[in-house]
């Protein structure tokens, strides 16, 4: 295998057990950096809620196992990664024996508890990464080819995106490694403008809700539990979003995880639907979710459709809704897919067009 970045954390409260823990991971792994972190009292708890995505309580308890004053944060490249199945705190997974053992032990020296952080995957490396220094795994092996020299370097700040995000790339390039989603359409001016014309805010389909609300510091617009319109503060401007979620109803379910799992990888860098999802969950947005179809939408189904050699199906076809719907359902039944009402009630639901069966 490739060797691979990993990185522990040493909080506070071990921190008689610093030099004993550095000098065996100097054994074990090629050690990069060490940097002595400082987050600002303000925004620890804060900082701990978005780090391992938990609610103010578990904050509030790991702060006093852990404590709250500078960590070690030890950046190493395993260079003969490992992977077999271990139990876990989210169950047995596969991860990586070398760095999750070598946590084990160093938990064990410093009483049991998790007083040390370490990751079990690059995918884990790349999420911690991107919240603690805004880099990634590779970019970080990229610009650091050699072992630490032994200064230990010191940082004091919080979390990325703790206080505001500097623009909508830097919250983009976070989401890119930490969690997954879409954003759903209507993405052609991102990231240089934040809305198209006539389409106000941004939509997100993860499926993970309350873990992309922690990430992006997102605060509630309205108060009542099943609305997900959401602002974001962008270089001091609030930006406004509306997060959906697997489950929620805004498609099938079914229809939401395929979407996710078909994603793809947008040349501005940002994750959009493929081409087919892209197509038909505009045109089910387009038919159920808004009172009329809206000239815009048309263009763009219009042209998609002659992107993907769609038989039967005419520019003329987008001027027709009941054309529209049986192309809708034809699809719909192929993949078994069904006509469901949102969760948000503030979303439209044409019932008049689905008829009296998809109430």
């Amino acid at each position: 295998m490739e060797p691979e970045i990993h990185l522990y954390i040493l909080w506070e409260n071990c921190k008689s057990d610093w030099d004993k823990i550095l000098y065996d991971i100097k054994e074990k792994f090629k050690v990069i950096k060490v940097f002595q972190v400082q987050w600002s009292q303000n925004y620890f708890l804060k900082n701990l809620e978005r780090f391992y995505s938990i609610n103010p309580q578990i904050a509030n308890q790991k702060v006093k196992h852990c404590g709250n004053g500078p960590f070690l944060l030890i950046i190493v490249e395993d260079q003969t990664p490992k992977y077999e199945k271990r139990k876990t705190s989210k169950g047995v997974q596969s991860v990586n024996i070398n760095t999750f053992d070598a946590k084990r032990l160093y938990r064990s020296w410093t009483g049991g508890g998790h007083r040390i952080h370490g990751t079990n995957s690059p995918k884990e490396a790349n999420h911690d990464l991107a919240l603690l220094l805004e880099t990634d795994s590779d970019s970080f092996q990229t610009k650091n080819k050699n072992s630490w020299d032994g200064n230990v370097e010191t940082l004091n700040g919080d979390l990325i995106g703790a206080k505001g995000w500097e623009s909508l790339s830097q919250l983009l390039f976070v989401l890119n490694h930490t969690v997954n989603y879409v954003i759903l359409r209507n993405y052609d001016c991102i990231p240089e403008k934040y809305t198209m014309a006539s389409h106000g805010d941004i939509d997100i389909l993860t499926d993970n809700y309350k873990e992309f609300v922690l990430l992006t510091n997102a605060v509630k617009v309205f108060p009542q539990s099943y609305r997900i319109h959401h602002k974001i503060n962008i270089a001091g401007e609030n930006v406004f979003f509306d997060f959906r979620y697997v489950g929620d109803g805004y498609y099938d379910k079914n229809w939401e995880k395929d979407i996710l799992n078909n994603k793809k990888y947008h040349k501005k860098k940002f994750y959009i639907p493929n081409t087919e999802d892209f197509f038909y969950s505009l045109m089910y947005h387009a038919l159920i979710h808004k009172r009329k179809v809206a000239n815009d939408y048309k263009r763009r189904l219009s042209t998609l459709a002659t992107e993907m050699n769609l038989p039967n199906i005419s520019k003329q076809t987008f001027d027709n809704s009941l054309q529209m719907k049986i192309i809708l359902d034809q699809y719909m039944n192929q993949k078994n897919y069904r006509y469901i009402k949102p969760i948000d009630s503030s979303v439209f639901y044409n019932q008049k067009l689905l008829g009296e069966d998809q109430k």
